[in-house]
């Protein structure tokens, strides 16, 4: 019986006509009249209408009694290039490191290890989520395809860490905060294509408490054809002449190669010796 009264309730807003208001800020945005042939809307936002800070959206409908669902969808494009770290509570850090390691530059071909270090989080903090964009020049490894070797791929960690591959990077969710509320997690990515790329900034938050939430800065990747070593300052290093301690100097080259004629003589002086007393 409960299954048919909601059944009948449903169908009863279904039938009824009522009006909705709709406003931003308190300022009212549209209009909207629902009835039994017409029950779902899309209303766009002006993006002018939207406050630099924090805006409001109010729904009201003339009719307390009716049930309305509504879903609001966001389309963002990131622009600023400049755009520096934001914190409201947490902290969020994103790194690019490439997996030859830490003295190596960017090059085509490449695996990226993308770290992240979240701090400010709380133990009894719940359904924290990272999103994250590549830049134009990488593709994200996922590590749930078969072809990707898992040692292409960092360790997933617990059971309660999430990894979602998108198109051009990762939406991480964890459902478990540690006591000292430091987060640490990592994806690789493969770089297809040099130049330099714009990134935007990769955003953390709780799910639920969405007050809570931190943004990294935005970035330019450079990529190089091939991967230089570089210094600890970051210049590359001219490897040109520094191709090892024995081989990096022209006295040395001159030393070495007497070593390998001596060395050969010594062998074919040997084995005429021992054929002639044979």
């Amino acid at each position: 019986m409960e299954g048919f009264t909601q059944y009948a309730k449903l169908e009863q807003e279904k039938s009824q006509n009522y009006t909705t208001q709709i406003f931003v800020d308190d300022v009212l945005l549209t209009t909207q009249t629902f009835n039994s042939d017409n029950t779902v809307k899309t209303v766009q936002i002006p993006i002018n209408m939207i406050d630099e800070g924090d805006s409001i959206i109010t729904i009201k409908p003339n009719n307390q009694n009716v049930t309305l669902y509504s879903t609001l969808l966001t389309r963002e494009y990131h622009t600023n290039t400049e755009a520096q770290p934001v914190s409201r509570t947490i902290s969020l850090e994103r790194s690019y490191e490439n997996a030859k390691g830490e003295n190596y530059s960017i090059g085509i071909g490449d695996t990226v290890i993308v770290d992240f270090s979240v701090s400010g989080l709380k133990k009894e903090d719940r359904y924290f989520m990272i999103e994250d964009q590549l830049p134009a020049g990488m593709v994200p490894l996922n590590e749930h395809l078969d072809n990707v070797s898992k040692n292409d791929t960092p360790d997933s960690g617990y059971n309660y860490v999430q990894k979602e591959y998108t198109k051009n990077g990762i939406v991480i969710s964890d459902s478990y905060i540690n006591k000292d509320g430091q987060q640490h997690y990592q994806y690789k990515a493969r770089v297809v294509s040099g130049g330099d790329y714009s990134v935007p900034p990769a955003q953390a938050m709780l799910m639920y408490m969405s007050e809570i939430y931190a943004h990294s800065g935005s970035v330019v990747i450079h990529i190089d054809n091939e991967s230089q070593i570089v210094s600890i300052d970051g210049s590359e290093v001219d490897v040109s002449n520094k191709k090892g301690v024995l081989f990096g100097n022209a006295s040395f080259q001159i030393i070495a190669i007497a070593i390998i004629g001596l060395i050969t003589i010594g062998a074919f002086v040997t084995i005429w010796l021992f054929r002639r007393k044979s």
